[in-house]
C-alpha cells in the first residue's frame, strides 16, 4: 500500500529522518545556549506526546551531553 506517491517503507524511513534532524537541533541549540536543563513539555494527548514517548526523547537524551539534565513534563 501507498501513501500518495511512497510506500509506507518511505514514509517511515523520511519520518525518522525528520526526528533524527529535530532531535539533533534541540540537543545543539541547548548546547549552544550553555543551559543547564531541558524542559520538554506536552499536552498528554498531542502528537508531540506521541513522538516524545519513543524516538525524539530517546535521541534527544542520547544527544545532549551529560551535564545538560533533561526533564519531560506532560500536562
Amino acid at each position: 500500500m501507498t501513501l500518495g506517491n511512497i510506500s509506507r517503507k518511505e514514509a517511515k524511513f523520511k519520518r525518522g529522518n525528520i526526528l533524527k534532524k529535530v532531535s539533533a537541533m534541540i540537543a545543539q541549540q541547548v548546547a549552544t545556549l550553555g543551559l543547564e536543563r531541558l524542559i520538554l513539555g506536552v499536552a498528554q494527548n498531542s502528537l508531540v506526546n506521541k513522538a516524545l514517548r519513543g524516538d525524539v526523547k530517546r535521541m534527544v537524551s542520547e544527544l545532549l551531553p551529560e551535564e545538560i539534565q533533561l526533564i519531560i513534563h506532560r500536562t
